[in-house]
């Protein structure tokens, strides 16, 4: 896995991707999931505000609003 551009950290993103996609609260309960790696992202000023996910080239898309970036993860 290979991170082109940094933001916020890897669970939080995959929680609100996880809300995002309607996972029920019991699914995605802390018991049922286990932290395997961190991936460090780099230095987001300001809030993200929205995702998008390319399955076909497997990568995150993190819209950055306060540094006007895009965030991938690939």
């Amino acid at each position: 896995m290979h991170v082109r551009v940094m933001g916020p950290s890897v669970s939080f993103v995959c929680g609100v991707v996880a809300v995002a996609l309607g996972v029920s609260p019991a699914v995605a309960a802390p018991a049922s999931l286990v932290l395997e790696v961190k991936i460090p992202l780099g230095n987001v000023q300001g809030r993200i505000d929205h995702l998008a996910i390319d399955s076909a080239r497997q990568r995150l898309y993190v819209a950055e609003l306060g540094n006007n970036s895009i965030g991938v993860v690939d």
